[in-house]
């Protein structure tokens, strides 16, 4: 049977009930004050990075004159099948020494036959930039990877597919905004030729070294822009 408590006791134990049920009180209101701190810093955070990632973005882009000139719908150069993710950027060349951007884009636009052939944008022999195909449509660029990557060709003079260096500050400055839109890094760039084995872009194929300062200068022309802010 157990023992009746005395008045005093009953007071300590009913005062020590009522502590306990103050402190489980304090321990769940700070652990809620401490989510809503974590909740707040993190929106925060969401905000000024996502301000600072448009800021870096619009920067990158101010640098370029694109012209867009899409291409009528087309199943043998667009399709105007949705791209629904971005994985990569490919980099090609026209292979046709003297080709001009305007003479490319001609090309795919009057395309009536296989294989399918385009490419979302076009480097010319100035410096001047053509974008045949919306970057949420695929292009008929590299094979197997088309469904997730964005496709960029250069022209060129010489046959081994130097560009010129108008071109290749097109083609740098135009890779590292997409590369920044799409939250990519330079591991994922690269060329036709590592996609397929197929020797495109050439210069880049037989010169391992100027692809690799081509990565570095992408990456670069980043990391100027943040540092200018």
């Amino acid at each position: 049977m157990d023992r009746i408590l005395t008045k005093e006791e009953f007071k300590k134990k009913r005062k020590k009930v009522k502590y306990i049920k103050l402190g489980i009180i304090c321990v769940a209101a700070l652990a809620l004050v401490m989510i809503v701190i974590v909740a707040i810093f993190s929106l925060l955070s969401s905000l000024f990075g996502k301000s600072s990632g448009n800021s870096t973005i619009n920067a990158l882009k101010k640098q370029l004159t694109i012209k867009e000139k899409f291409l009528s719908k087309n199943d043998y150069s667009r399709s105007q099948i949705k791209l629904e993710t971005v994985k990569g950027i490919v980099i090609h060349y026209t292979g046709d020494s003297g080709t001009t951007a305007e003479g490319r884009r001609e090309y795919y636009e009057t395309l009536k036959t296989e294989p399918a052939q385009s490419c979302h944008f076009i480097v010319g022999l100035s410096g001047e930039i053509i974008q045949c195909i919306p970057t949420d449509e695929i292009a008929y660029a590299s094979l197997t990877r088309n469904k997730d990557t964005l496709s960029i060709e250069y022209c060129h003079e010489t046959k081994d597919g130097t560009p010129k260096e108008s071109t290749y500050t097109s083609l740098v400055n135009l890779t590292a905004w997409l590369m920044e839109s799409n939250g990519l890094k330079t591991t994922d760039i690269m060329r036709h030729y590592d996609v397929n084995s197929t020797p495109c872009p050439n210069y880049f194929v037989d010169n391992q070294e100027q692809w690799s300062k081509f990565l570095q200068d992408v990456q670069k022309a980043v990391d100027e822009v943040k540092k200018s802010k």
